[in-house]
């Protein structure tokens, strides 16, 4: 049984293409945005936000 049940799993696993060497040089600059980033307190504000509307709502 373990056997039928290791070939089955063999059978659905594909190997994923390797990973291009300059993967990381093609992503830099992905997340950059034209705003300026959001400061501690304004990230602490949007969360507090978020947790009021979630279980106060």
């Amino acid at each position: 049984m373990l056997s039928a049940i290791a070939h089955s799993l063999q059978n659905d696993l594909t190997l994923r293409p390797p990973v291009p060497d300059d993967i990381v040089d093609r992503m830099t600059g992905l997340l950059k945005t034209d705003t300026t980033p959001l400061t501690d307190a304004e990230v602490e504000i949007i969360l507090e936000e978020g947790l009021v509307d979630k279980y106060l709502k």
